[in-house]
């Protein structure tokens, strides 16, 4: 697994107002993906761009489910054809990340889990249920703005403190579902 942290060092970032185009974007990109993997794959929008009304890092999280990372493997140099790049094992062992960087940006991450993986319920879960619920929505976006303001040049304390953050809703979320 890579070494996170040294991915924040010195990474650009930005959060912003929810941008109608986000979702264009994502349809854009999963375009690019289905030529690659056609439809044998599940392809979600996820994260905050994927939340009308919510404000976030203009990075597109898209959420991919290959039967197998075998698929994915056999389709790395395809990828990177693509613009992307290929990051490897990322979130845990099971697991691969693409991005596409633009000018020190991240615009895309591609994240691959197979089939079964729990984080595909987790990423899922949190995403719907941030687009059903305006107030939960409303007060992760002021966080996020908060945090921004905070920590403008380091991106690796803004994340420090929102992943703290999400670990507490995903436990409100988990609570709501098993009441």
């Amino acid at each position: 697994m890579q070494n996170q942290s040294f991915e924040y060092k010195d990474r650009k970032y930005n959060v912003c107002s929810y941008d109608i185009n986000w979702q264009k974007r994502f349809s854009n990109e999963e375009k690019i993906i289905r030529k690659i993997f056609g439809n044998n794959v599940l392809i979600e929008h996820v994260g905050s761009t994927s939340v009308i009304g919510m404000e976030g890092k203009p990075c597109i999280d898209i959420l991919v489910v290959p039967k197998n990372l075998e698929i994915v493997k056999t389709h790395i140099s395809d990828m990177e054809n693509a613009g992307y790049a290929y990051r490897g094992f990322f979130v845990s062992n099971d697991a691969l990340l693409f991005t596409r960087v633009k000018d020190s940006n991240t615009e895309t991450n591609i994240h691959f889990f197979p089939e079964g993986h729990p984080h595909i319920i987790e990423m899922l879960t949190l995403r719907d249920y941030l687009r059903s619920s305006k107030e939960e929505a409303l007060n992760y976006s002021n966080l996020k703005k908060r945090l921004y303001e905070k920590y403008p040049n380091d991106y690796g304390e803004y994340r420090k403190e929102k992943d703290e953050y999400m670990e507490g809703l995903k436990e409100r979320i988990n609570n709501i579902i098993n009441q």
